[in-house]
């Protein structure tokens, strides 16, 4: 009787690694919170300013100005103010498209066929002329339709997309706004350099409200994105640092 003989194991390929299950961005994630915040208070120091601008013009036709020297202050401070902007506003806007393209990779790892287009869209899409006043929005839609797969089969307990949807129309309004917004000559008649800066001052509160709208977004589509299926029972945490909303 032949002895059985056990086929010997065969060694594991040194290439063969198992597969890394995708990472959410949560760090980048952090980094968007916080740097939204800092746009936001740079755009409320800024309507401080466009504020004080205004009231030294009066009503328009009348200067409150007491001095020469009152409303170059008030001037400058309008000038840094847009200078604190302008960098806060680049840096966030950086960060925010770097995590945005980083969550598209990471769902889309989750859910290939969720997604019109390749996850280089994420990033290309926020330079296309006009196209980019809704491609981006599609892509943050498809992500946030996505993560709806993991919370059972009935559409009525799915998440209503409305944080994507005012995050956007707030972000576009503000964009607008902030067109129709423009700096003034300060050898101006009173009552256009009035006009100017109170536009400004509107469009800089509709930044603080569009920011913190795109705060709300990016930690709810990633708390989305972390939450377990009900079917599965199991409890996975959301980002350090985050509850669910």
């Amino acid at each position: 009787m032949s002895e059985f003989v056990a086929p010997a194991q065969q060694p594991a390929w040194p290439g063969a690694l198992p597969p890394q299950p995708p990472r959410a961005p949560e760090g980048l994630l952090k980094a968007v919170v916080a740097l939204l915040g800092l746009v936001a208070l740079t755009d409320l120091f800024a309507v401080f300013a466009d504020l004080r601008v205004a009231n030294l013009t009066g009503d328009g036709k009348n200067s409150a100005v007491t001095s020469a020297g009152d409303f170059d202050a008030a001037d400058s401070l309008y000038g840094v103010a847009g200078l604190f902007q302008t960098v806060a506003y680049v840096a966030c806007a950086v960060v925010f498209i770097v995590w945005f393209f980083r969550m598209r990779r990471y769902v889309g790892a989750l859910a290939q066929d969720a997604f019109e287009r390749g996850p280089g869209w994420a990033i290309g899409s926020w330079f296309i002329p006009i196209g980019a006043l809704w491609m981006p929005f599609r892509i943050a839609l498809q992500m946030w339709n996505a993560a709806t797969r993991t919370l059972g089969s009935e559409p009525a307990r799915y998440p209503s997309p409305w944080p994507v949807r005012l995050w956007w129309s707030l972000f576009v309004l503000s964009g607008f706004a902030g067109r129709f917004a423009s700096g003034y000559d300060i050898d101006a008649p009173l009552a256009e350099i009035r006009s100017a800066v109170l536009r400004t001052a509107v469009s800089d509160g509709l930044d603080i409200v569009a920011a913190a709208a795109a705060v709300y977004f990016a930690v709810r589509l990633t708390a989305l994105h972390r939450r377990p299926a009900p079917e599965s029972g199991s409890n996975a945490p959301l980002p350090s640092g985050f509850q669910a909303l």
